[in-house]
């Protein structure tokens, strides 16, 4: 069975449950109107409802049928269940839970209202609305739950082309309901670049929070980034910048590694070949790479002579070892070198550095581009990136965007992305 769980981005952008565990509410609608979840007969699902979904999406994805399809219908027993969301040692109360997940999520619709991305047959993007029902159960006469997955919803995570894999693994280490909805907003965000800058109101939107205040959202959001972390073992950096009173813009970086099923995959064959090989002769230690001027500048000057600073820098290009060593300096002052050496040992140094350099040629490349500029930008390239020059031109004059400086922050950006 794979870690593997493919998600409709759409679904990680709105969130398909409700972020308060006490909200007991028939109806659940996002800040701008344009998403909603409706129950007939029950409260909204919460994260403790939507762990028990993901476990049902990550069993029908290992399932294929007879056809080559994922298997819609599934008879787990509620132990398996359980078991599949972390609950090893479950009680009566945990039992009743899941039946009531599955209840919830029975009677629950899920409606996008002209907020659903995909792309017709001429490739045209386009927001539609759509409806979807999520399952049906029963329980049977050995009291086991007999769960069939809604068609329409497992068509659109079989054939949909804008996804994200998940590792369920990650997921299952969340347990906090803010953490899971900024895990998939992060993963939703990272999906094709590695930076993304958000104000911190619209992200407090994004994620269904109460608050209102920037620094109470800050706050909170400082602690969900810190669980996704200790679960994706780093992947994610944020920084809190402030445009001015009670208005603050947040910048997500990708500094680890994605998950991706060419990891999965890998990690797989690693551990075949692992059963299989045999015993080979060792290979003569290749000589260990002298630093750059430019990478021993950079260091600390007691540093400069340490062969485990060396043996990690020498496989790095100069300007990825520079920008990774601005980077310990910034966050560790007094002790960058140990920060090199923790990062190292949790993720690929290379491929942190090569995001930190990339992020440092973004950065120089839109110098002289607000915060406020860059985020609006990057907002309206997705949805108009793919129409012609007289479209664009047109849907700038209405949204009273700065033509000129939209395409002059287009070409820095596709000069700093090579």
């Amino acid at each position: 069975m794979t870690d593997i769980v493919k998600i409709d981005a759409n679904f990680l952008e709105r969130g398909l449950f409700a972020l308060d565990r006490q909200y007991n509410e028939r109806s659940f609608q996002s800040a701008d109107g344009k998403f909603e979840i409706v129950c007939s007969a029950t409260s909204v699902p919460v994260d403790v409802d939507h762990a028990v979904l993901i476990f049902l999406l990550h069993s029908a994805q290992n399932s294929v049928d007879e056809n080559g399809e994922w298997e819609k219908v599934l008879s787990p027993t509620f132990l398996d269940i359980l078991k599949g969301v972390g609950k090893n040692r479950p009680g009566k109360a945990d039992y009743d839970r899941v039946r009531e997940s599955l209840y919830r999520y029975s009677t629950a619709r899920i409606e996008f209202h002209e907020s659903f991305y995909e792309r017709d047959q001429a490739g045209r993007q386009n927001r539609v609305s759509k409806s979807f029902s999520i399952l049906s159960y029963e329980i049977d006469e050995t009291g086991r739950p007999v769960i069939a997955l809604d068609e329409i919803f497992l068509r659109q995570l079989r054939r949909t082309k804008f996804y994200r894999n998940l590792s369920f693994t990650e997921y299952r280490k969340l347990t906090q309901p803010l953490a899971r909805r900024l895990f998939e907003l992060l993963e939703k965000w990272t999906m094709s670049q590695d930076e993304w800058t958000i104000d911190a109101r619209g992200l407090g939107k994004s994620l269904h929070m109460s608050e209102r205040a920037a620094s109470q959202i800050i706050k909170r959001v400082e602690a969900a980034i810190a669980k996704v972390n200790k679960a994706t073992c780093g992947r994610y950096e944020m920084v809190a910048e402030k445009v001015r009173h009670g208005v603050f813009n947040l910048t997500f970086s990708l500094v680890g590694e994605r998950f991706s099923v060419n990891d999965e995959l890998e990690k797989k064959a690693k551990k075949k070949a692992k059963k299989t090989r045999t015993e080979s002769p060792l290979k003569p230690e290749t000589p260990v790479k002298t630093l750059s001027s430019e990478v021993l500048e950079a260091l600390p000057e007691e540093s400069r002579n340490d062969k485990t600073v060396t043996d990690l820098l020498a496989p790095l290009s100069t300007d990825e070892a520079v920008a990774l060593i601005e980077h310990c300096k910034r966050k560790a002052q007094s002790k960058p070198i140990g920060y090199l050496v923790g990062i190292a040992k949790r993720n690929n140094l290379k491929t942190v550095a090569a995001g930190l350099s990339k992020n440092a040629a973004m950065a120089e490349a839109l110098d002289g581009f607000t915060a406020e500029e860059i985020s609006m930008f990057s907002r309206t390239w997705r949805y108009i990136c793919n129409d012609g020059d007289e479209s664009i031109r047109e849907q700038c004059a209405q949204g009273g965007i700065d033509y000129d400086r939209l395409t002059a922050w287009v070409a820095a950006t596709n000069k700093a992305q090579g």
